[in-house]
This record gives C-alpha cells, structure tokens and sequence, in this order.
C-alpha cells in the first residue's frame, strides 16, 4: 500500500496525496478532519523518532483496508497498532487508528 511507504519514508506530501480533501481520522485522542488538519497531525507524528514498524496483519477488500502492526517486537516497550482505511475514488476518505500499549507502560503523550 503506497500509504504505508510514504508514512515510513517520512514524506508527508507524499502521504496527504493518498486523503481526500475533506477526510477524517478518528483516533482515541478524537477526531481530525481535513488536510490542513491532518497536515498538522501527520506532521507532529512524523517529526518525533518512531522505532521500525512491521505489519503483522494487512487486509484489503472493496473499499476498506486494515491493518496491524508491531513496534519493538519482543522488548518491554512493545506497542501494538491498528488502523483500518475506507476509501473512495482513490483516496481515504476515513481512517481510525489506535495504539494498544501494554498495561504497565504509562499513555502517549
């Protein structure tokens, strides 16, 4: 998925070209709505080191796509993702995502 290489290559042009104008993201933090908004959201994320990220799970049908991914595989650290895609003419009209972090690591920040 191009989605998934543009956000790993830190190319945040090249990530905001796979949403729509109007698309929103939910995530447990709330609701970010629009490019300029998703620029801004995308941007603070891609600006902070992330460890290497493996998909363990990627499923793609019709319009929707899901995934699940690992960091720090095997390290006390190891935090646990998902996010699933609706898209429309191309383009992601609708993501939520969530970060599963074990019980004992204190919430992101």
């Amino acid at each position: 998925m191009h989605h998934l290489s543009a956000f790993a290559a830190d190319d945040l042009e090249d990530l905001l070209g796979d949403y729509s104008d109007t698309a929103t993201v939910i995530t447990p933090r709330g609701i970010t709505s629009g490019k300029p908004a998703l620029r801004k959201m995308f941007g603070r994320m891609m600006a902070a080191p992330q460890p290497a990220t493996q998909l363990t799970t990627k499923v793609f049908t019709d319009n929707v796509g899901y995934i699940v991914w690992v960091q720090n595989l095997g390290q006390p650290n190891e935090r646990r993702g998902t996010d699933t895609f609706f898209i429309q003419d191309g383009k992601i009209v609708a993501q939520t995502a969530a970060l599963i972090m074990p019980m004992h690591a204190p919430p992101p920040k």
